[in-house]
């Protein structure tokens, strides 16, 4: 796909010849200026599409074919706050009932955007040298992460037994996720899970829906059992309680049942004087 798309736009503008070395920064955002124009992209897409290609030239540059990545110094564009959009329950049951058998890789992928909050970038990055399975945590590394900074995640029990029954036996430089998402030396684009969650998504009818909104719903299920807010926000690794704060307006309306018969009593004052 990205592949395909940029090959086009170099046969249009007639430099179909270039070599790799030969593509700048300039040609690099030229490609993205017409992405706007002419596909009439919207900026979140803008973004995804210039993640994905800079990972492709990234790789390049690893293999010491170019020496700069042309899509490096390309600034992502400004994008709203993103809708909170959680799966329904029937959308919940379709995805719980069949995911684990049509595609046991995308089935852990799941998890670990519901149970790590992980980005499919970060997923697509990591490799087995970055989970350690016998302290349950997971290393991100900060060129992947949200916010740039290394930063080690816990993983939840139910995770964890997930993971123990996954094959380990692997190269710990190998990526979890590489060709058909299975584990690999080789490191590939996030595309590769939106084009795998969309055909399930397809075939059982879930729309308007991304793999990704599974954060959405465990920040529901987090927040709905009365989980501490700056918990929630060291888990999904918000850099201000300001964006944890909109998961709690999303979810939660009204005041807990735990604070109504659980709240601390007027006179058991343990304050010390």
């Amino acid at each position: 796909m990205y592949k395909n798309m940029l090959t086009k736009w170099l046969i249009k503008n007639g430099i179909q010849n270039i070599s790799i070395s030969q593509f700048s920064s300039y040609h690099a955002q030229k490609f993205m200026d017409d992405l706007i124009l002419e596909k009439k992209i919207k900026n979140i897409t803008y973004n995804t599409k210039l993640t994905g290609y800079r990972a492709i030239f990234n790789f390049f540059v690893q293999r010491e074919l170019i020496e700069q990545n042309p899509f490096k110094k390309i600034n992502r564009l400004k994008v709203e706050d993103a809708k909170i959009v959680a799966f329904s329950e029937i959308e919940w049951e379709i995805l719980y009932n069949n995911l684990p058998i049509y595609d046991p890789r995308l089935w852990i992928i799941a998890n670990l955007i519901y149970y790590a909050a992980l980005r499919p970038i970060e997923i697509m990055r990591l490799k087995f040298e970055n989970i350690d399975l016998l302290r349950q945590k997971i290393s991100s590394l900060g060129i992947n992460s949200k916010n740039k900074k290394n930063q080690i995640i816990e993983i939840p029990d139910e995770l964890q037994q997930l993971l123990d029954k996954t094959n380990w036996d692997y190269p710990k430089e190998y990526f979890i996720f590489s060709n058909s998402l299975k584990p690999g030396i080789k490191g590939i684009v996030p595309n590769s899970i939106h084009i795998r969650w969309k055909k399930f998504a397809t075939k059982f009818n879930i729309k308007e829906r991304t793999i990704y909104n599974l954060k959405h719903n465990a920040a529901g299920r987090l927040i709905d059992a009365v989980f501490n807010a700056r918990d929630i926000q060291m888990h999904f690794r918000h850099s201000t309680l300001s964006q944890t704060a909109q998961y709690i307006e999303k979810f939660r309306s009204v005041s807990s049942e735990r604070l109504k018969h659980n709240f601390p009593s007027f006179i058991s004052n343990n304050i010390e004087e």
